[in-house]
């Protein structure tokens, strides 16, 4: 495509305040049902299977969490990503870089 010419990454975290899952193996989009959204949620949502990686073999371990957003919350945090990076110099509003051009 001829007319493209950026894109954003959006790190997604998954886990526990114990660990950290980063390493995205699957994702799919669909509506959780009624049990699962508690009947809070509404339209589709991101659903996202990570594991962690293996230190050792840079392979990821078998262990592994199923995580879940709200394309809402997903397109709100892309908004902001972009912002930033082309408002604000791609750093948080508390000195850290988090996008750049």
């Amino acid at each position: 495509d001829s007319h493209y010419y950026s894109y954003i990454e959006l790190p997604l975290s998954c886990g526990s305040a114990e660990k950290n899952y980063n390493v995205l193996q699957a994702a799919y989009v669909g509506r959780p049902g009624y049990d699962l959204a508690s009947g809070k949620l509404q339209g589709d949502v991101l659903f996202a299977a990570f594991a962690t990686l293996q230190i050792p073999s840079g392979k990821p371990s078998e262990e592994s969490i199923l995580c879940m957003y709200t394309l809402e919350k997903v397109d709100v945090m892309l908004n902001e990503t972009r912002d930033i990076c082309y408002t604000k110099e791609g750093k948080s509003d508390n000195g850290p870089e988090v996008s750049y051009i």
